[in-house]
């Protein structure tokens, strides 16, 4: 499938000025407000009305926003649609979804499929466009450090593309060229999705991802991919860790060549494994691209903790003898010893059926704040997990089951897991599809079950024992060198009268809030009726005195205290039906 992009083009589909400022905006944000207006505008067009209209961003329109979806679109799916807006919006926000479908923990299953099929390829850039970047690149020396650069692109991404070129020597190489303008544009496109999800996050507060946290690790991951050097520098870091294994490998990077901009590696001559039918590949060879890719993709997570976290039949080349390849390291990940020794805990605590293990596993991968979750429930799901395994030896457990049902775990028990976790995952259930797709006897724990079994010999011998002994009491004496300028200071505080205590409270914050406002409810009942009295005494004193000034002052006093009166009543009443509503979508989402 060829994504088009149709964004961009500044059509304003709403004919009412924009409700919000430029200083609203804040520095660093987009140059015009229409480009706000532009994301919300597709939004509404898919049929997302109900979401801006939820979560108050409909007013950023000013307009009045309709929620009839045209014809063509009402055969569609809500996941389809949401699939369809983001490429119509263009580069950015595709590959906010091409990152979000590696987040199982954030949407539904069904999104997530949905946002896979964005692994698409984009219309190319014209041909004098990428020369140009060239140029700027190498300082004018492009024609000397290439012989020649094909000008009709291989495949164009949401980032960059490639072209097939030479090196002056004749060595045939592929350069990878990041897009003319796109960090101008990433940047103007991460400043409205920051924008928008604060808006999001201080209307839906109760919602269990945290908007800005997500944008702010995709703006992370995007700007890493927006430098080719880094790219460069994961390819030489595998291409050297697997330098041992003769049946894989990554492509040579040419370092002369490469810049932030302009990736230059060699050219993998081989099979890629997309474009290539499986029927005609023979069983040996199936089995043998399947052993080499698993093994590779399972050492690289479970031993060296640098791993490639897109290992799908597009990355993956065959090459004679049977070898793989793998290309396309701009998405890479690291997890650190502890983490992989975490995981190695998880597996076995699985394997003895200890729930109380996995807890404590749960608790030690997600970085969580035993404080802050319901353990009751998190038990409650571990052993939901453990009864999954009952009857299964430590030999035959599948190490990407048990991630997969452990991640679905913190998921429902409203677990943030740690990105690098994510990927892995990703790196191991992807690679599994591949197997399966090649091999329907492919069992992954066979080639996991030595790095497992690795993992957890490691982990009791004494020599990690020892360490981990040795760092307790590093710690201890740490503490104990810090402990007479700690409590230095206490005492100095208390001297000083400086020392205070700080007690939080859940829920003060809303009953802050209540008593402010029952303040405010009381002194604007008691303005009222002093303004009904004060009318009452002016109507009386008309009489004694004959007046009709004071008749006509006490008279039009009354009816601003009525109808204030029946503002103020009203407003009760939808305030009260408001916190109906808030309670009951509580209960449910309970």
């Amino acid at each position: 499938m060829v994504t088009r992009f149709r964004g961009g083009t500044g059509d304003d589909p709403f004919g009412a000025p924009a409700t919000i400022r430029p200083m609203d905006l804040g520095r660093g944000a987009l140059t015009s407000i229409r480009s706000y207006r532009r994301v919300l505008g597709v939004l509404v067009k898919y049929g997302f009305a109900d979401v801006l209209l939820e979560t108050g961003m409909s007013d950023l329109l000013g307009g009045a926003v309709g929620r009839r979806l045209s014809p063509r679109l009402l055969g569609h799916s809500r996941p389809e649609r949401f699939r369809m807006a983001l490429e119509e919006l263009g580069p950015t926000f595709m590959k906010l979804g091409q990152v979000l479908s590696t987040r199982r923990d954030l949407l539904p299953t069904e999104y997530i499929d949905e946002l896979c099929r964005l692994q698409a390829e984009c219309p190319p850039v014209d041909w004098k466009d990428i020369e140009a970047r060239l140029e700027s690149e190498f300082a004018g020396r492009a024609k000397e450090l290439f012989g020649s650069v094909e000008r009709e692109a291989m495949a164009a991404g949401t980032i960059a593309q490639a072209h097939a070129a030479t090196l002056p020597d004749g060595t045939r190489v592929v350069i990878k060229v990041l897009r003319p303008g796109i960090h101008d544009q990433v940047e103007g496109d991460l400043a409205t999705l920051r924008f928008l999800a604060e808006r999001l996050e201080d209307a839906m507060p109760d919602l269990p991802i945290r908007p800005t946290a997500v944008i702010r690790e995709f703006a992370r991951r995007l700007r890493r991919e927006l430098d080719l050097e880094v790219e460069a520098r994961s390819t030489e870091r595998l291409r050297q860790a697997l330098a041992d294994d003769p049946n894989v490998t990554f492509p040579k990077v040419y370092w002369p060549q490469t810049r932030k901009g302009v990736l230059c590696i060699e050219r993998i001559e081989g099979r890629l494994l997309a474009r290539t039918d499986y029927a005609t590949i023979s069983a040996e060879t199936r089995r043998a691209v399947v052993e080499h890719g698993t093994r590779a993709v399972v050492r690289m997570c479970l031993e060296i903790g640098f791993f490639h976290a897109d290992p799908h039949p597009g990355n993956l080349f065959i090459l004679d003898g049977n070898r793989v390849c793998f290309i396309d390291c701009g998405m890479t990940a690291s997890v650190s010893a502890s983490t992989r020794r975490s995981i190695a805990d998880l597996v076995l605590a699985v394997a003895t059926k200890d729930p109380s293990a996995v807890m404590a596993a749960a608790v030690s991968i997600g970085h969580v704040d035993v404080s802050r979750i319901d353990r009751r429930a998190l038990e409650l799901e571990t052993q939901e997990l453990v009864d999954c395994f009952v009857g299964v030896p430590i030999e035959q457990i599948d190490v990407a089951a048990v991630l997969q049902q452990f991640f679905d775990m913190l998921r429902r028990s409203g677990i943030e897991c740690p990105p690098d976790i994510v990927l892995l995952i990703k790196a191991m259930t992807t690679i599994q599809g591949v197997g399966r797709d090649l091999d329907p006897n492919f069992q992954l724990i066979e080639y996991a079950r030595p790095y497992v079994e690795a993992l957890v010999r490691e982990r009791y011998t004494p020599k990690s024992l020892s360490r981990r002994l040795r760092e307790s009491l590093v710690g201890w004496v740490s503490m104990i060198e810090r402990l007479p300028a700690d409590l230095g200071d206490v005492v100095g505080r208390l001297r000083e009268n400086r020392l205070g205590v700080a007690i939080r409270v859940e829920g003060i914050d809303d009953f802050s809030e209540s008593i402010t406002r029952a303040g405010s409810q009381v002194g604007y009942a008691l303005l009222l009726a002093s303004l009904l009295l004060s009318s009452g005494v002016l109507v009386l004193a008309s009489r004694i005195g004959d007046s009709n000034l004071l008749y006509a002052l006490g008279m039009i006093g009354s009816f601003v205290a009525f109808g204030l009166t029946g503002i103020y009543l009203f407003g009760n009443w939808r305030a009260a039906r408001s916190e109906r509503k808030r309670h009951r979508k509580a209960r449910r989402a309970g």
